[in-house]
């Protein structure tokens, strides 16, 4: 049976901390990508057009 060493804990503590940052990104990026989102910047863009900032 195999045993797990230090490099092998070191290499999985990565992996997961990885695929926190990862799992956060993707997090970010589908709020920046949803409607509300978009409708909000929009909103936003077109009062500075006009002025109403």
């Amino acid at each position: 049976m195999a045993t797990i060493d230090d490099r092998d804990e070191h290499a999985i503590g990565r992996a997961l901390a990885e695929n926190d940052r990862l799992s956060a990104l993707c997090r970010r990026r589908r709020r920046m990508l949803s409607v509300e989102h978009s409708l909000e910047r929009l909103q936003g863009i077109y009062g500075d057009v006009r002025g109403e900032t």
